[in-house]
């Protein structure tokens, strides 16, 4: 959504909402591993962490409880400070709130692991970084040269891209430009794989775009820039695109009436506390 859509200055309210929603049971949840979790107690704590991280990243007690999993992680890495199911939400998190540093320190301990699962959690989560300039460090690095060589192995390249686009509106708004200045490139790279790769590539940089003026802007390109074999995702993500707007037009007019009983309830409680 653009900073200057409707809905965009409905967000902040909608955060507050959410987090204290979830609070109450992340609070009895907890972030620590119980001996009596089972299944879906470790289910709901990772869904948990990660909806604070979404929407709680801004509460110093949950940045903080991030940071301490952070750097106990990385006092011993081969301990068990950090459980697998969290490290995703807890680097985001730290990254969100970070700087330079930790994006280096997170990127340097990528060099270290060899199971791919391991190194997609920060594929996934590299992008969160609230830098901009860093955000697009993450772009470059993570692109095939013309001839599909590159950083990454082409399987696993569009992670990052992913990562990017999904940390903001302006994240989003950079990775559809990079896909954009860097399509020749990219085309020349993917020309003899799967066309599902190009396919990620498209809605990893496209997703969560949500006006028929995105819509209609993705098409033209493609319709300037055709890709056959990739025609029917770049339809599908175009109707999805339109069918986003449709549904946040619907929704816009009580979405702000509820907005503003939001703010006023936050408000009064922050008056009282």
């Amino acid at each position: 959504i653009p900073a200057d859509h409707p809905a965009a200055a409905l967000q902040p309210a909608f955060a507050a909402f959410a987090a204290k929603m979830v609070a109450p049971a992340a609070a009895k949840v907890g972030w620590e591993e119980s001996a009596d979790d089972g299944h879906l107690g470790k289910l709901l704590r990772t869904t948990l962490v990660s909806l604070q991280g979404r929407f709680s990243g801004s509460d110093p007690a949950v940045a903080a409880k991030a940071r301490s999993m952070w750097d106990a992680y990385f006092e011993d890495p081969s301990g068990d400070a950090l459980p697998s199911d969290l490290k995703l939400s807890v680097y985001k998190l730290v990254l969100k709130t970070g700087g330079e540093a930790e994006f280096e320190q997170l990127m340097g301990h990528l060099d270290t692991l060899e199971a791919n699962a391991e190194r997609k959690l920060i594929f996934n989560s590299i992008g969160a970084t609230g830098d901009v300039a860093l955000k697009r460090r993450v772009l470059e690095w993570c692109y095939p040269d013309e001839k599909g060589g590159g950083n990454l192995k082409l399987q696993d390249f569009f992670y990052p891209i992913g990562s990017v686009s999904q940390s903001s509106g302006e994240g989003l708004s950079l990775a559809w430009s990079y896909y954009k200045e860097n399509f020749s490139t990219l085309k020349a790279a993917l020309a003899k794989a799967s066309p599902s790769l190009m396919d990620a590539a498209i809605v990893y940089s496209v997703a969560g775009f949500a006006t028929d003026e995105a819509a209609g802007e993705i098409e033209e390109f493609f319709k300037t820039n055709p890709l056959p074999q990739s025609a029917r995702k770049i339809a599908q993500t175009v109707e999805g695109v339109r069918t986003s707007a449709a549904f946040l037009g619907r929704i816009l007019p009580e979405y702000e009436k509820i907005a503003v009983i939001l703010s006023e309830e936050h408000a009064q409680e922050e008056k009282a506390g």
